[in-house]
């Protein structure tokens, strides 16, 4: 989140962080602030205000505005009583429990999609399709994640290396080439390997997408491109991790979905001609016996 990013004081020089105070104490009133009016109250410049928007990769102060106002309304809109990490508790009936997990599964899907990062996506889009080959680096309940994309990636001749698989993370490495990419999953953002990895291969020239809930960890800062997942999920006191698989999955969702449209119909026919000749396969097979 940008909100998320203005706090991060490690961005930003002694000046900058005057102007990132200001905008955090006054965020109400964000609507009616102009540019003369923040380069006044923090002894700055508008062009020390516009250099400021760059550093979070924003053309300009209208920009700014735009995103703060409509992130605060998502979180107005957000701020409730549901519980991420303990979405039900033991006196819920099933009935109850059922409800609470479908409102959690569609509080983070929406979140997800208003937290979205178009200008980021698209730039992830143009290098996935580029690449040759797609080596994927995700351990533990990110793994789960990857294999559905795999999954689904083959269905449109689309192979993915799982660069974890049978523990080869660090050969996989040593493979990867310019023509590749490699995508690392990590809710935390937190993996020293990964990191790493990332370093290693950023000197390489090989492109590096990041889709992670951490703003601030040093994998967003070498990955050539981040996509952010909401951060509503406590590493220590979750019970499952039930949003961040959700959020993560649908960021993986619409790279694929956008591949298989750009060739939508082959895609569609071959998805169809699989489908036949595996059916035609079973059934041989029966026969068989």
């Amino acid at each position: 989140m940008l909100l998320d990013q203005i706090n991060n004081k490690t961005l930003f020089n002694q000046t900058e962080i005057g102007i990132a105070d200001y905008l955090i104490k006054n965020i109400d009133n964000i609507e009616s602030l102009t540019i003369h009016k923040l380069a006044s109250e923090t002894y700055t410049s508008n062009t020390t205000i516009i250099r400021f928007c760059h550093k979070l990769n924003i053309s300009g102060f209208k920009e700014l505005k735009i995103r703060l106002i409509k992130e605060l309304e998502n979180l107005y809109k957000f701020q409730n009583n549901m519980n991420f990490n303990l979405p039900f508790n033991e006196s819920d009936s099933l009935k109850e429990m059922s409800f609470k997990l479908a409102e959690i599964g569609k509080e983070i899907i929406e979140l997800s999609y208003l937290e979205l990062d178009f200008s980021s996506l698209n730039d992830a889009l143009m290098k996935i399709e580029k690449a040759k080959r797609i080596f994927m680096f995700a351990k533990g309940d990110s793994y789960i994640n990857a294999l559905h994309f795999y999954n689904n990636m083959k269905r449109i001749n689309k192979y993915i290396i799982l660069s974890d698989y049978l523990h080869a993370s660090s050969s996989n490495v040593l493979n990867i080439t310019v023509e590749d990419i490699a995508i690392f999953l990590t809710y935390s953002g937190n993996n020293y390997d990964y990191t790493k990895y990332a370093l290693y291969l950023r000197k390489k020239g090989i492109p590096i997408i990041l889709i992670t809930s951490s703003t601030d960890s040093i994998l967003a800062k070498i990955a050539s491109t981040t996509l952010f997942v909401p951060n509503r999920e406590s590493v220590d006191s979750k019970i499952a991790p039930f949003s961040s698989q959700l959020s993560t999955s649908y960021i993986l969702n619409i790279i694929y979905s956008y591949i298989f449209k750009n060739n939508y119909k082959m895609n569609y026919e071959n998805n169809k001609m699989k489908d036949k000749i595996a059916q035609e396969m079973l059934l041989k097979k029966g026969n068989l016996k």
